[in-house]
């Protein structure tokens, strides 16, 4: 399903709205109608990449959800109370999900705005912001409206489909092999407190 969403929907999105540079920004007579027009079209474009981003993560934490809770009726509880870090916490696999957190730290921001998923991704994604110079940078931060600034890139969202497909392939050897990914134990507190963190 992410590698047909991703040929249908987000290749053909990318390749039509296509970003204008910075130094094209206007036309050769940097009329201020046209610098206008090639702003809003290019906020367009960014804002897109973080939607597509969103779905993305949406639709990979869904499908987790739904064959967690087929593969592991057991632990129903823990699956649907789990945040997206959580979830891909209790699977126990040695998958590597490091992109697909980032992917739901991404999400988790684009859908709430400041908070602490995006003092994470301020912290560790900081060419979301190259864009801006250190002083527009700085004040978009100090007043709480840096994340509404973030551009990822396609390179990103190609990234992120790469590791979904992974997963899904590494998680299929892995059950196929008849080696069951094991949930640990989730009994404690302290154990479904860092789950839902």
């Amino acid at each position: 399903m992410a590698e047909r969403y991703f040929l249908a929907v987000i290749a053909p999105t990318l390749e039509k709205l296509v970003p204008i540079s910075q130094e094209q920004v206007g036309g050769p007579k940097k009329h201020l109608v046209q610098i206008a027009r090639d702003n809003g079209h290019n906020e367009l474009c960014y804002e897109t990449r973080l939607s597509l981003a969103l779905t993305m993560g949406a639709m990979f934490e869904r499908r987790l959800r739904f064959w967690m809770s087929k593969t592991f009726p057991e632990n129903a509880t823990e699956i649907r109370t789990a945040n997206y870090a959580g979830l891909l916490g209790l699977l126990g696999t040695d998958v590597e999900t490091e992109t697909l957190r980032e992917l739901g730290t991404l999400s988790n921001t684009a859908r709430h705005g400041e908070g602490s998923s995006a003092d994470v991704i301020k912290d560790s994604h900081t060419r979301w912001w190259d864009h801006l110079g250190d002083i527009l940078r700085d004040r978009y931060f100090a007043n709480g409206l840096g994340v509404y600034t973030l551009r990822i890139a396609d390179c990103d969202l190609k990234r992120y489909n790469r590791a979904i497909l992974h997963f899904w392939r590494e998680l299929a050897i892995q059950h196929r092999a008849k080696r069951r990914v094991l949930m640990p134990p989730l009994r404690s507190d302290e154990n479904r407190v860092a789950a839902r963190k």
